[in-house]
């Protein structure tokens, strides 16, 4: 069992090293230097001359034949990764985008694969099979052509009315080549598709159905047939419920892609440390395994695994092939075989094997976010959850589970958790310990509903109206914990190495045994907080997003941060807040609205309701607009209206605003940058900023020969393109060293004019979000780093 596990290991080691240089190459060279080091015969005396190892660990230690097998099956991963990465076809849709183009006017007709979804922005997105493609400008003859892949579509809700999985349809509008990550460390929207087997998006502005839906078996996404019978669950659920608790029961059902939830509510699960309740996974599977077993005791052994295997299945139709949900079927079916065998199973050797069957079938797997976490708090619950409960047999057995069963999974996933989203969940423990129970009842009572529905849509109604205030609770609970001050605590973005020193604390704990957890727990606490504390420390950081409307940008500084607009709420929560989260900033100092639409579009409200804001300068006196949730929003500390032409300072941070509609803003960061970087030479210059947002050429040249402005180092232009002239009017007389141009649109050839005329010029259209640090300007497109891969 121990070579089993050897390779089993080494498989799965050998797809996350695909992320590091040389592919991981280098792993086959541990394996071999093992290898070598366990054939050695002065290793195999030192080794039963060691008392403290243990003597299961001498008989179990593998050989060197198979450390040699480890090897080879490390390079067969990377290689096998590389053979399933998906590549576009010959005829491929998104090959009718030109290099020197990112869009272009298409229709396209095709098979929609997946059921339609709600996005944030209230528009519909769907998954599109391709089958030809139209270009409505061209002659006749011309116009239709065949193509294949899979396109990634947007459309207006009112356009997508009554379209399902299944059907055939035209759509017309704009083929887009997708970005990828435009942010340290933010969502790569490219790999994403990439992932999914898509290499183009479609902003679709009309939909032409020629066929309904049609019923086929599958297992991708449910199978329509399965999908078809999930709808008529999820309508039973709803009509029995309501529009905001039915496609939340739904969720707990059968996985959060069942319906849509409402995206208020499902961040405030998120908050309150509950998302794993909205996907499906070992739970239910375990429910419906119970169920089936109790009710067929009285039937032969077989009959019993064939009714299994068959609600196992059938379970998986409707819930969809996430990887959760697959991991814990295929577990389930595990467990199956045990029984019939009579057999006993090894837990963990058991996930092992469940997952390299998963990766053999999907080595894309590997980096999605589901599936590690998945894993990793199977793996706790599996290792961790026994010590746990022996520490609290002092209490009685099921409060104990209550608290075991959440804390082995928050242990296990959290240094995950921290490298991607930088966030320790306060309260997780609490509002899993409040909702367990509860959660029990509405699954239970969830399961009951939908096999009613099956029989009788009446009768699955009338079971779920049952649950409708227990529902209703579990929202106020999740409500109430996600808007508690402190909820979750930004501590920052670990290093990858903080990873890994921390998954070996957590495994010294396991494989040495709970009497080192003290050690293994200081151990982490150091490797997590110093360096954290070290950063945050030394940290002078400006970063400059990539908004074309607005203008954006993070001051950091030791102690104090400052944040110049919001954008609308779904920037500020999409963009600006994981950001600083990503950055372990609880708290900002000073808030600068420069325009009165980052005041109307409620995007300040929604940091508000996360981070509190000690002081908001206005531009134009004007109160901040309340969130789209109803909830009443908090205030910031202080809110003053700034004065033309008089200095704002925190610290050393110092800023005038010179005009205010439209926005020409000073930031003087000259005596931080001296403070932070003239031990290098670097700030030998003046670091002072002049922000221009939404002015015209013209405008801005007449207004600049009415004022005296001191020597500018970076000139910040945004809202508006410029033309070759804009060096000879206003470059001349500002001489910036670096010019910042964040319109959406620009001619490139003025670009290239203006980069013969300024030493250092950016266009964040091009080089996505810039960062300033006393060293220079760095850029974040293709940052080379994807934030789902833990390696």
């Amino acid at each position: 069992m121990a070579a089993i596990a050897l390779f089993c290991c080494a498989y799965i080691l050998g797809l996350l090293c695909t992320s590091l240089p040389g592919y991981g190459l280098w792993l086959s060279g541990v394996w071999a230097g093992l290898a070598l080091i366990r054939r050695h015969y002065a290793f195999q005396s030192w080794i039963h001359r060691q008392t403290w190892f243990l003597p299961q660990w001498r008989s179990s230690l593998p050989s060197a034949q198979q450390f040699l097998i480890a090897a080879l099956l490390s390079l067969f991963a990377a290689g096998y990764l590389q053979l399933r990465l998906p590549q576009p076809g010959f005829q491929d849709v998104s090959r009718l985008l030109p290099a020197d183009q990112n869009s272009l006017t298409l229709q396209v007709t095709g098979t929609i694969e997946r059921r339609p979804s709600l996005t944030r922005r209230g528009s519909v997105q769907l998954w599109l099979e391709v089958q030809t493609a139209q270009f409505p400008q061209a002659a006749l003859k011309d116009r239709s052509q065949k193509a294949t892949g899979k396109l990634y579509v947007t459309l207006p809700r009112k356009a997508a009315k009554n379209l399902a999985p299944g059907q055939a349809v035209t759509l017309t509008g704009q083929l887009y080549r997708p970005k990828g990550a435009t942010r340290p460390r933010g969502y790569d929207f490219k790999s994403y598709l990439a992932r999914e087997g898509a290499f183009a998006g479609l902003r679709a502005t009309q939909a032409e159905v020629h066929s309904p839906s049609g019923w086929t078996v599958g297992w991708s996404g449910g199978g329509l047939l399965g999908l078809a019978i999930r709808d008529r669950i999820v309508q039973s659920l709803i009509q029995g419920t309501d529009g905001r608790t039915g496609p939340l029961l739904s969720a707990l059902v059968l996985g959060k892609d069942a319906a849509d939830i409402a995206h208020d509510l499902k961040d405030d699960f998120i908050q309150a440390g509950l998302a794993h309740a909205l996907a499906a996974s070992g739970f239910q599977v375990s429910l419906i395994l119970s169920a089936v077993l109790t009710l067929g005791r009285s039937l032969p052994t077989a009959r019993r695994m064939g009714v299994g295997f068959g609600a196992l299945l059938f379970y998986g139709l409707l819930s969809g092939a996430e990887p959760s949900i697959v991991r814990a079927i295929l577990m389930g079916c595990a467990s199956l075989v045990a029984l019939g065998l009579e057999r006993k199973t090894r837990p963990v050797a058991l996930l092992l094997m469940v997952a390299v069957v998963m990766l053999i079938y999907n080595p894309l797997w590997i980096w999605d976010l589901g599936f590690q976490l998945s894993m990793l708090a199977t793996l706790g619950l599996m290792v961790t959850v026994p010590p746990l409960m022996e520490s609290l047999d002092w209490l009685p057995t099921p409060v104990a589970s209550l608290v075991a069963v959440p804390l082995a999974a928050t242990i296990w996933t959290l240094p995950l958790q921290l490298y991607i989203f930088g966030i320790l969940p306060i309260y997780s423990l609490v509002a899993n310990v409040l909702t367990a129970l509860l959660l029990s009842v509405l699954t239970i009572g969830g399961l009951l509903a939908s096999c009613g529905a099956l029989l009788w849509p009446l009768l699955g109604s009338g079971l779920a109206g049952l649950l409708f205030w227990p529902l209703q609770l579990l929202i106020a609970i999740v409500s109430g914990i996600s808007q508690l001050p402190g909820h979750a605590l930004a501590l920052g973005s670990i290093s990858r190495w903080q990873l890994l020193a921390l998954y070996g604390c957590i495994g010294g704990v396991w494989l040495l045994g709970k009497t080192q957890w003290r050690l293994m727990m200081a151990l982490g606490l150091l490797v997590l907080l110093v360096p954290l504390w070290h950063v945050k420390s030394q940290r002078f950081l400006v970063t400059v997003f990539d908004e074309s409307r607005i203008p954006l940008m993070v001051i950091e500084r030791p102690n104090s941060t400052v944040v110049i607009n919001s954008g609308d709420r779904l920037s500020a929560t999409q963009s600006l807040l994981p950001f600083l989260q990503r950055e372990g900033i609880n708290r900002i100092d000073w808030a600068i609205a420069t325009d009165s639409v980052s005041l109307q579009q409620s995007g300040w409200s929604a940091l508000l309701s996360r981070l509190p804001i000690t002081t908001l300068s206005r531009s134009i006196p004007q109160a901040i607009a309340q969130a789209e949730s109803g909830r009443s929003s908090p205030q910031p500390q202080q809110q003053i209206d700034v004065t033309l032409r008089e200095p704002m300072t925190l610290g050393a941070l110092r800023m005038v605003l010179w005009r205010a509609q439209p926005t020409i803003l000073e930031i003087d960061l000259d005596a931080i940058a001296q403070s932070g970087g003239a031990q290098n030479g670097s700030a030998q210059a003046t670091q002072r900023w002049l922000l221009v947002d939404n002015s015209n050429e013209a405008d801005f040249s007449a207004w600049l020969s009415t004022v005296q402005l001191p020597p500018i180092r970076v000139l910040w232009w945004t809202g508006s393109s410029v033309s070759a002239q804009f060096s000879a009017q206003v470059l001349e007389k500002l001489r910036p060293q670096t010019l910042i141009l964040s319109a959406k649109r620009q001619d490139p050839t003025v670009v290239s004019t203006l980069k013969q005329r300024i030493p250092q010029l950016f266009w964040t259209a091009q080089d996505g979000t810039l960062q300033w640090t006393p060293t220079g300007f760095s850029t974040t497109v293709n940052p080379g780093d994807n934030n789902l891969a833990p390696l």
